[in-house]
């Protein structure tokens, strides 16, 4: 709450109206009401927070290409090993590299990729319902 809220309270505080805002925007709002030392501090806990949902993703991510490799729908080479203390390394450098080749896309195209993904997604969900509903109709719906 407070590293959403604190910096937008004192951005408001401030007088900002004729700011051009972009990039980077509350850090130079901190930096000109508090001094530098809470720009700066702004800007690393923004960076360190991008880290950590990239962190989170590739991780996720990651996992999704093992089990999809475990039923057979992607090369057996992405599988994890079946210890518990398996990390799943192969699948790990396998999203980070699919990550890095798709840094390369502009912005736009990445937004197009996305929305294309999630249709896609979307219309398997539907095709599995239907599936699901012909195969057994008379199955309790939950509530």
């Amino acid at each position: 709450l407070c590293s959403t809220v604190g910096p937008i309270l004192l951005c408001s505080m401030r007088d900002a109206a004729g700011m051009q805002w972009s990039v980077g925007s509350f850090s130079v709002a901190a930096e000109l009401t508090a001094g530098r030392f809470l720009g700066v501090w702004i800007a690393a806990a923004a960076m360190s927070s991008s880290v950590g949902l990239l962190n989170a993703f590739v991780c996720t991510s990651a996992r999704a290409v093992e089990v999809l490799a475990a039923q057979g729908m992607l090369p057996p080479s992405l599988r994890a090993p079946p210890e518990p203390s398996s990390r799943g390394g192969t699948a790990l450098l396998f999203t980070g590299g699919v990550v890095v080749c798709l840094l390369c896309l502009p912005f736009r195209q990445l937004v197009e990729l996305d929305m294309s993904l999630c249709a896609c997604a979307l219309g398997v969900e539907v095709l599995a319902l239907l599936q699901l509903r012909r195969a057994e109709p008379h199955l309790d719906r939950p509530c």
